[in-house]
Order: C-alpha cells, then structure tokens, then sequence
C-alpha cells in the first residue's frame, strides 16, 4: 500500500519536471487498469501541472487542462474541476493576464447559475477576490465577501 501511494505521489512531486511525464503516464495506465478514477485524475494532473510550471506555455497549459476538466466532468467530480478553474485562473493571474482571468470566471460563474450550483458559484466568487487582491484592489475584493459568505452559507444548509 505504501509503495501504491509513494506511486502517486512521486510525480506530483516533481510536476514541473520533465521526468514526472513519464511517471504521470504510467499512474494513468495503472489507474485506468484497476478502474480507479481519482487516480487516473490525479495522473492528468500531473500532466497540466507540468505545463503550468512553464512561462508563456498557455497553449499547451490549456490543451492539457482542457483534458483533465473534460475527464473530470464525465466523471461527475465537481471539485476536481473547480481546481481546475482556478488554476487556469491562477496562471492567468501569474502572467498578468488579470482581464482575460475575469471573462473566464464570468463565464464559468454563468454556467454554475445555470446548474445552480452553489459551491462554484461560491469558489468563483472567492477566485474573483483572488484577482482583484493580485491587481491590489482590495476595495473591490471586499465587496465579494459577502455574498460569497452568503452563498456557502446557502449551501451548507442546502447539504444537510
């Protein structure tokens, strides 16, 4: 068991090296042999972890997180897809890309009103206050506070 989990964690480890590509691909065979669907999520993440550790790489961070969010999806992990959101949002963030990181989210929270899902509204709400705390408009991150509060409130009562 404990070499199984050494296994998975190794290339998370060292995604922003080249050597956890192949460490990534291996975890995904084995993931999908077994039927293990984290693993197999978790094997994709380490593959657009790799991407994102590279400067002006979005092409090739976008392919391979668009795999991962398309995989997470099909296998109704909610959560997992909002990572990957907000590590789209992130590089947005970390490359300055602060508009292009707002109509994503724009998008993004428009799709969850339409599903009413609260626990992405509520994220998306909080990754906009990311943004404008890295642009250091810290006036208009205050203003997300409360209705994200609101909504999470929401939703944990919704979840009981």
């Amino acid at each position: 068991m404990i070499s199984f989990i050494l296994f998975i964690l190794k290339p998370i480890i060292c995604a922003s090296k080249l050597a956890s590509q192949p460490l990534a691909d291996s975890l995904c065979q084995a993931a999908i042999a077994i039927g293990d669907r984290y693993g197999e999520c978790f094997a994709l993440q380490v593959k657009f972890l790799y991407e994102y550790y590279k400067p002006n790489n979005f092409r090739h961070f976008d392919q391979s997180l668009q795999a991962y969010m398309d995989k997470v999806l099909s296998y109704g992990m909610d959560r997992f897809y909002f990572y990957a959101v907000s590590m789209k949002t992130f590089y947005y963030t970390r490359e300055k890309r602060y508009l292009e990181g707002f109509l994503y989210l724009q998008e993004q929270t428009k799709i969850a009103e339409s599903k009413n899902n609260h626990y992405r509204i509520c994220m998306l709400h909080r990754m906009t206050g990311v943004i404008q705390h890295s642009r250091g408009e810290l006036w208009q991150n205050k203003d997300h506070a409360p209705p994200t509060m609101a909504i999470y409130k929401l939703y944990k009562s919704n979840e009981q």
